[in-house]
């Protein structure tokens, strides 16, 4: 479930850096295997600067160490890369907003 969100804030923010809007990204996107309701809508949310929780960040990283946690020692590295993140995030202040605020920690990006 974490996967998601997350593909929503780094896919956004790759294409920012490489000089294509939220809504040139959301465009592209649309009607092709990768368009979902929930990324459609969290794409539209970040254009706006908008991130006022559906699922606060701090609760979705809550998640994601549990099932790391859960894993014992099985390794879960795309988990574990995804909870640094989210953590730093978290540590930035981020944590009460939406999941996809998780774009805001990201070096060089700047709320729209």
């Amino acid at each position: 479930m974490a996967s998601q969100p997350g593909q929503d804030w780094s896919g956004s923010e790759l294409a920012g850096r490489l000089g294509v809007d939220d809504a040139k990204l959301a465009e592209a996107i649309e009607g092709g295997p990768l368009d979902a309701p929930i990324a459609d809508a969290k794409l539209h949310k970040m254009e706006r600067g908008d991130f006022a929780p559906e699922f606060p960040l701090e609760w979705a990283l809550k998640d994601v160490d549990l099932a790391i946690a859960a894993a014992g020692d099985d390794e879960l590295p795309l988990l574990a890369a995804l909870s640094r993140q989210w953590r730093a995030a978290v540590d930035a202040g981020h944590g009460r907003e939406d999941i996809s605020a998780a774009r805001l920690a990201l070096g060089g990006h700047q709320q729209p």
